[in-house]
């Protein structure tokens, strides 16, 4: 069965789309930060998002991996697209659903949907594969694949519902 992405994974996709980033190498922080017009700085401790007006930077932990630091900017990335406003004066629940959100499109950066083309799903090292292709940890790789095979396991029940339910009759 084909992969229909979901309308989220589309646009996040179109994104990259409009903003030239068409392959995987594309992907590294360094290429998306001139893309989107954010700067990077580095900590010795968090990891965050500043975003005034038309200014936006993110701070990475620069003690970290450097394939974790790509996909820690990618979650950043989405906080700067998708919300506005301070963390710290939010409440929990409010905070807690914009770090689920961030998280879902940080995974559809990490692997885009217009870039499945570049992916040999026979391989054995599939997942080291990807990890080294799209330079995030191989937990971020797993967690991908899984969102795919998932979605599409729900699109091929969904289709197979509706062809029982038209012949139940």
């Amino acid at each position: 069965m084909q992969y229909i992405p979901s309308r989220l994974e589309k646009a996040i996709s179109d994104i990259l789309i409009q903003k030239n980033i068409l392959y995987p190498r594309d992907l590294r922080k360094e290429t998306l930060s001139k893309a989107f017009g954010v700067e990077i700085f580095y900590n010795h401790v968090s990891t965050y998002s500043y975003k005034k007006g038309e200014y936006t930077a993110i701070v990475l932990n620069k003690h970290g991996d450097p394939k974790e630091q790509n996909f820690m900017f990618y979650h950043e990335l989405a906080h700067i697209i998708l919300h506005s406003g301070n963390q710290l004066n939010e409440e929990h629940y409010f905070i807690w659903r914009q770090e689920l959100d961030a998280n879902i499109v940080a995974h559809y950066v990490a692997v885009p949907y217009h870039m499945r083309n570049y992916i040999e799903f026979n391989r054995s090292d599939l997942v080291e594969l990807m990890s080294d292709m799209f330079f995030v940890p191989q937990k971020v790789i797993k967690k991908r694949l899984k969102q795919i095979y998932e979605r599409v396991k729900n699109q091929d029940t969904k289709c197979k519902n509706k062809i029982d339910f038209r012949f139940a009759f």
